[in-house]
């Protein structure tokens, strides 16, 4: 989000598209804070330090040095009892710039009074908010503090050798088996035949006196030409550098802050709400900011997972008909199981094509592996993002608008915007950034694809009561099962569950007797 201090040093162009920003993304919409300090003159942002001779800070005040205070130059003291404080000014990973030309004729018989931010809009909308929303949600749920991320191209994937049957083999040598990755963590003497590849990134599998080991994708990326394309979503597409710090010349190191992800509970979907509430009520800053401080995205898909677990519970199912029908759960209430979302999660829901993948450390650790390092790892899909929208914060900066007379060439003028934007975690709030992942197995989710139809048909069935039970809860309407007794159902006129070996028919005190 634009921060407040930016604002008095944009001209009322460049707060129309901040605005229409915030309203367009809900990345930018959603994470704000005061850990980052932007420059509003230029495409950098300043994290404090503190600054030390050392790495230690005790009460031994002679390890702070005198030179390293900002307080008063006749006192080695800290000012006002405050550590001297050092802004660190790292520079902006993304640059967009998008432009437009608009033609004489459009100015003179268009009906569209502003057609210049009619065209800066759709720009922004199809060719930075998808850009912005998947790099910031890629970076922030990657734990990124400093650091760049750039694509990978073909040149960063290893050299694929050939295997031979009973050749010498060096360590570090790539071959491939079937779609199978494989590298040479045990030099040796490859066998009189090929193995069969194994099945899972990390898993090795021994050739003669070789030991190859799967890897995710030869180091390559996971999408073709991804260099060509804004963000891909994916971590697999990308890799950190170093980036430009206070000087030219002094590169930051990629540094990352740590984020460990959950699985969707594959047998309760709302269970998943009560292990992040917990989860979240267990860190400090829980109990500082409050519950109004969360946020969970999801995408429809998921809301629908949601939903049908209601109907499937036989709670809150006129609700759940009510939530389905208005297509949103955003701040609804089902009778026992919805608040804001329980466990006072505001729902914010998103396209899918948003949700990253990331690389986990193993199949079973799902601490996030931002540079894909681990021999174990696991790419992915991420489907739902628990998080205090203060632990990842975003920063834009848009830079005049120009423009250029088409001269000689066409009546017209072209215009270009230039936008600057980044997204970092911040390290003291990483536990308040918790990726959600779809289960290894996903067989209670894959009917799901089907998305409204499904939902919509279990609510159909719910209400017309037609024998269901216990998978789908009963909902009042016309064409319900008789209830039993059945003379409690009106009108009553007959009954098919009398005793017949009584030689009076009757149906209680206000039923119709039925002898014989």
């Amino acid at each position: 989000m634009v921060a407040p201090v930016q604002k008095d040093s944009l001209t009322d162009y460049q707060v129309a598209l901040a605005t229409y920003l915030r309203i367009s993304s809900p990345v930018a919409g959603m994470f704000t804070g005061s850990e980052i300090k932007p420059n509003p003159n230029a495409r950098s942002i300043r994290v404090p330090d503190i600054r030390v001779d050392d790495y230690i800070v005790d009460a031994d005040f002679t390890r702070i040095g005198a030179d390293h205070y900002s307080g008063s130059e006749f006192t080695t003291e800290w000012k006002n009892g405050i550590p001297p404080i050092e802004w660190r000014t790292y520079s902006m990973s993304r640059h967009r710039a998008f432009g437009f030309t608009v033609m004489d004729e459009q100015l003179r018989y268009s009906p569209l009074k502003n057609i210049v931010q009619e065209y800066t809009g759709r720009k922004m909308q199809t060719t930075v908010v998808r850009d912005h929303d998947k790099y910031c949600l890629l970076a922030g749920l990657s734990g990124h503090m400093t650091g760049k991320l750039v694509p990978r191209t073909s040149a960063d994937a290893a050299t694929i050798s050939t295997r031979s049957n009973t050749t010498a083999v060096t360590l570090g040598t790539w071959i491939k088996i079937g779609t199978a990755f494989l590298e040479c963590t045990t030099a040796g003497t490859t066998g009189a035949s090929v193995p069969a590849a194994p099945a899972t990134t990390g898993a090795t599998v021994t050739d003669g006196t070789v030991v190859w080991t799967r890897r995710y994708n030869n180091g390559g990326p996971e999408t073709a030409n991804v260099h060509k394309i804004a963000c891909t979503g994916t971590a697999a597409d990308y890799k950190w550098i170093a980036e430009p710090g206070e000087d030219y010349d002094n590169q930051i190191q990629p540094t990352f802050a740590t984020v460990k992800g959950i699985f969707l509970d594959d047998t309760n979907p709302l269970a998943t709400l009560d292990g992040l509430s917990v989860l979240f009520s267990d860190n400090w800053f829980d109990s500082n900011f409050g519950n109004s401080e969360r946020f969970l995205l999801i995408t429809s898909a998921l809301e629908l997972v949601f939903i049908n677990y209601l109907i499937d519970q036989g709670a809150g199912t006129e609700s759940a008909f009510s939530l389905l029908k208005d297509g949103d759960i955003s701040g609804a209430n089902a009778a026992g199981f919805l608040g804001t979302l329980k466990g006072s999660w505001k729902l914010v829901k998103i396209h899918p094509e948003f949700l990253p993948k990331l690389f986990t450390v193993s199949a079973t650790d799902l601490t996030i592996d931002p540079i894909g390092e681990s021999p174990t790892k696991v790419l992915r899909q991420v489907v739902a993002l628990a998080v205090y929208k203060n632990a990842i914060q975003t920063y834009e900066h848009f830079a005049e608008r120009r423009q250029q007379d088409g001269g000689t060439r066409f009546k017209g003028t072209e215009y270009v915007q230039d936008f600057s934007y980044d997204c970092w975690a911040i390290d003291q709030l990483s536990e308040g950034i918790v990726p959600v992942f779809m289960p290894s197995d996903d067989s209670l989710y894959e009917v799901v694809d089907e998305s409204f139809t499904f939902v919509a048909g279990k609510v159909a069935a719910a209400r017309a009561q037609t024998s269901v039970y216990p998978s789908t809860y009963p909902l009042s309407g016309v064409e319900t099962l008789k209830s039993r007794p059945e003379w409690f159902h009106t009108p009553y006129t007959s009954s098919g569950h009398l005793d017949s070996s009584l030689d009076v028919q009757a149906a209680g005190d206000v039923a119709t007797n039925k002898n014989g």
